[in-house]
């Protein structure tokens, strides 16, 4: 389990790379993505004269956000999209949509600016589109991240079957699977967890080491069992 802890110069550091913890939230630009944070400021700024209990939430909101830079979990970072410290402010654009809303600009034309916002929004999101096959292949080069692990579902339904004859031929009570050098724990959790539901696996499944469903893990240390299969997949 994590310990939480906070630094100071956790914090200044997170500064140096604001892009690490906001990239992925907007939508329009490709790097550069920490700008969201700016913007929500400046509004909040504007909706002083408006409202200061408003501004004054927007404002500490944003000093808030970059405080939790020197929380280390909010420093949990890959640097891909399966575990990206983004996943930790994905309120960020409620929070925007909530200033754009108090702030309640208004523009000569509004709605030629609709028009013009909606052509935007459209242009940018075919482009995105175009080019996630290529994200996507950038991302899952690599199928080993230590804390995170990938794997395509039809290799996992195959060796899954292969799992389920094991359990059938020998009649196996609890299949124990052990992670090890090779295959560390995010690798090992895809048959744990994946094989009863892909393969309607009828038999009690466990990890010897970091199993998260801790009832069955205590369970099991007490349950005496007649077949028992140590997997290392």
């Amino acid at each position: 389990m994590w310990n939480l802890n906070y630094g100071f110069k956790i914090m200044v550091k997170g500064f140096l790379h604001l892009d690490r913890f906001f990239r992925y939230l907007t939508p329009v630009f490709w790097l550069g993505n920490w700008v969201v944070v700016l913007v929500i400021f400046l509004l909040g700024a504007l909706t002083l004269k408006t409202s200061w209990q408003k501004s004054i939430s927007l404002i500490v909101g944003v000093l808030f956000i970059l405080t939790l830079l020197g929380v280390n979990k909010i420093n949990d970072d890959m640097g891909v999209i399966f575990l990206s410290s983004t996943r930790m402010f994905l309120a960020i654009p409620l929070l925007f949509g909530l200033a754009l809303f108090w702030t309640k600009m208004s523009f000569e034309n509004e709605k030629n600016w609709r028009k013009v916002i909606l052509t935007i929004d459209v242009s940018v999101f075919l482009v995105k589109i175009s080019c996630y096959e290529t994200v996507l292949k950038k991302h899952t080069e690599k199928t080993n991240y230590g804390a995170v692990a990938i794997k395509k579902l039809d290799d996992l339904i195959s060796e899954c079957y292969e799992i389920k004859q094991i359990i059938s031929q020998y009649d196996v009570d609890l299949v124990v699977f052990m992670p090890n050098a090779e295959r560390n724990e995010p690798s090992v959790e895809f048959y744990n967890y994946g094989c009863p539901i892909l393969e309607q696996i009828s038999c009690t499944t466990v990890m010897n080491v970091y199993e998260r469903r801790t009832w069955v893990f205590l369970e099991e240390k007490s349950s005496v069992r007649k077949n028992i299969l140590l997997s290392i997949p």
